[in-house]
């Protein structure tokens, strides 16, 4: 797998969708609202090294890991319905990732679940772990 200018642009909704959520929240917190902007961006920075899909987030999340970054298990947990992790800025991102499309626009979390479905099938972990995550965060 590869981050390519499509992953990208998702990475860049998702940033957005994060500091839009962050400054709702807290809107007297600019640092908060950054450093959500920017765990958006790195979410999904394991596809370049990861060799299927279920892979990318833990790995980002040991590369961050090591090199220090303070969000790096909400990096490892994304996408994940059932873990032994919980945050604020996890369910930030969770809920974000969940409202942007693999081109970067804001959709619903309908439309989003809809196209996981789509590229990787009813079956798949990557659509039952999507809607089981949505389930849990109250989206549907």
């Amino acid at each position: 797998m590869r981050l390519d200018t499509r992953r990208m642009l998702h990475c860049l909704g998702v940033a957005r969708k994060m500091k839009e959520i962050a400054n709702t929240l807290y809107p007297d917190n600019e640092e908060f609202a950054e450093d959500m902007f920017m765990l958006g961006l790195l979410h999904d920075v394991g596809y370049e090294y990861a060799s299927c899909l279920g892979q990318h987030a833990e790995i980002a999340g040991k590369v961050l890991e090591r090199n220090g970054y303070k969000y790096w298990k909400e990096v490892f947990y994304h996408g994940k319905p059932d873990v032994p992790y919980d945050s604020e800025p996890l369910r930030i991102l969770n809920i974000a990732d969940l409202h942007v499309n693999p081109d970067g626009r804001q959709t619903n979390v309908q439309e989003r679940l809809a196209d996981v479905k789509e590229r990787y099938g009813e079956t798949s972990s990557a659509y039952i772990d999507c809607c089981k995550l949505a389930g849990r965060l109250g989206l549907l």
